[in-house]
């Protein structure tokens, strides 16, 4: 039998009934994903002959499942976990932290449950000199990056008083991601400057890469009161538009430099419904301007009314499988060679995909994060 499966209200917007249904749907999806022994998140579920099973339990799986969490109680909803009890316990061991992109994150989740800790916190994980410690910042990849800035922001929108302490390391995040922009207002991968991969693959960023950045911007520039991340973050949103268009899914990877789509695949459903709203409705406060088709665009593509529609969905379990990838992933890489050098003309030009069958956590979390955000942000505004 299949099940039904929901579909929001794709003209303009979602209603707030909209919403809180689509909420309680991820909050139950969620709950597949969890280890309930060890507290934390699986990193994905793998469709196999005996049904789905899960791979890995990483920490930054759990920080965004946590993130939702926190924000969907704060609209009086029900997560059904101890999203304090377990966020208490996660914090207390620390030792997975590799990357300034983590740090960045644990300062984010951090701020949102207990703001009284991040002075004690950025002391204790050395966050001042992080940017000469971990790998990510001497490569200055541009995803861990927004990572590090957001969590900085973020930082200092729940502790103000640490703002001067802030404002150094926040500043040098700023400026290593503005580093990464090019002239399209696009981003690349990481810097083509500090590393041998970085000359090759600086210039391509993938959607990751372009809408992390435009969060991170929103939030450096309303913590911080600045004006010049916020240019950046238009520009980029802009550019993206420009790129995608009319098409009912964000594309996967993209020319800094030319502003041009690199190759539409794979399309992760992380992205077409968890980080675009996260990172245009950050942007849209931030700037006051309406990106209400950005937001929700990505929708179109697990709904039914885009280029793969329900095709993306297993009939006999309510997840959405992790998206579509390339059907030949040879002919794949020529095109994008080519792209490259041309850009993809017309929609004739993408070719048919395949499903990737299995399903990650992260998009739930952030899908709940930005969305019960926005209805509790939606209440206080018209109070």
């Amino acid at each position: 039998m299949r099940l039904s499966i929901y579909r929001p209200h794709l003209s303009t917007a979602m209603t707030n009934s909209d919403i809180c249904e689509l909420n309680a749907m991820v909050t139950h999806r969620l709950a597949s994903m969890w280890d309930h022994k060890e507290q934390l998140c699986c990193r994905r579920l793998i469709l196999t002959g005996q049904g789905p099973v899960s791979d890995g339990l990483p920490p930054r799986c759990t920080i965004m499942a946590l993130l939702g969490f926190r924000e969907l109680e704060r609209v009086g909803g029900g997560s059904g976990f101890e999203s304090q009890l377990i966020f208490e316990r996660f914090i207390r061991d620390t030792g997975w932290i590799g990357f300034a992109g983590d740090l960045g994150l644990l300062m984010w989740l951090a701020a949102e449950f207990a703001p009284e800790q991040l002075k004690g916190l950025f002391l204790r994980l050395e966050c001042a000199t992080a940017l000469d410690r971990y790998p990510d910042a001497k490569q200055a990849r541009t995803t861990e990056m927004s990572w590090f800035l957001a969590g900085v922001s973020h930082a200092a929108l729940a502790s103000p008083q640490m703002i001067p302490e802030l404002t150094d390391i926040a500043a040098d995040a700023y400026h290593l991601l503005e580093e990464n922009q090019g002239e399209s207002g696009l981003f690349g991968h990481a810097s083509r400057r500090k590393s041998l991969s970085g000359f090759f693959k600086g210039r391509i960023g993938n959607f990751a890469d372009q809408i992390y950045p435009i969060y991170a911007l929103s939030k450096f520039a309303t913590a911080f009161n600045v004006n010049e991340p916020l240019a950046a973050a238009l520009k980029c949103a802009r550019a993206l538009h420009d790129t995608d268009g009319e098409s009912s899914q964000w594309s996967w990877l993209y020319d800094s430099r030319t502003g041009k789509e690199v190759s539409r695949y794979p399309a992760y459903p992380v992205h077409q419904h968890g980080t675009a709203p996260l990172g245009f409705i950050a942007l849209e406060e931030a700037s006051g301007q309406n990106f209400q088709q950005p937001i929700y665009k990505g929708f179109k593509s697990i709904s039914g009314n885009g280029t793969h529609g329900e095709y993306i969905r297993d009939i006999r379990l309510p997840l959405t499988w992790q998206g579509i990838g390339p059907a030949h992933r040879l002919t794949n890489l020529l095109r994008e060679a080519q792209s490259l050098l041309r850009g993809l003309k017309t929609a004739s030009e993408v070719m048919e995909g395949n499903i990737i069958f299995d399903h990650r956590p992260c998009e739930l979390g952030l899908l709940l994060y930005a969305f019960a955000g926005y209805l509790r942000k939606q209440a206080t505004s018209a109070v």
